[in-house]
Formats: structure tokens, C-alpha cells, sequence
């Protein structure tokens, strides 16, 4: 990931782009899981189609998990 905010990455036909906002945040699909969690909203990422933000293991395992369901 990394990069400039606003960035956005089309792999997999999911876009992603970083989080805008300052402070901390937390990643939906973490929280889903319950798990505790708390990162900078610069290292959080949205992706399209989904609701909230996601940590950037998040978002590997769902590139991950789509690209299986291909």
C-alpha cells in the first residue's frame, strides 16, 4: 500500500484508496472479528464497494479472498 493520500489501487477490480482524517481509527472488518484495534487514520484504507475502513492485512486478506472466488 503506502503512497500519497488518496491513492488508488485497482488490483484484483477493487479500488482502494487511503482514509482521509486525522487521529486514530479503527478497522471494520477487525472489529467484526472482534478484535481489538487502533491505528492512524493514514494507515487505514477504504475499498469500494465495502462500508468503513480496513488495516492493510485486512485489505490483503480480501484482495485474497476475492481473487479465490474467482
Amino acid at each position: 500500500m503506502g503512497g500519497t493520500k488518496g491513492q488508488a489501487n485497482t488490483m484484483q477490480n477493487l479500488k482502494i484508496t487511503q482514509c482521509k482524517g486525522e487521529g486514530q481509527g479503527s478497522c471494520k472488518r477487525c472489529d467484526d472479528y472482534g478484535v481489538w484495534n487502533r491505528h492512524w487514520m493514514s494507515l487505514l484504507y477504504k475499498i469500494e464497494g465495502y462500508e468503513g475502513c480496513y488495516c492493510s492485512e485486512c485489505v490483503k486478506e480480501i484482495k485474497e479472498e476475492r481473487k479465490n472466488e474467482r
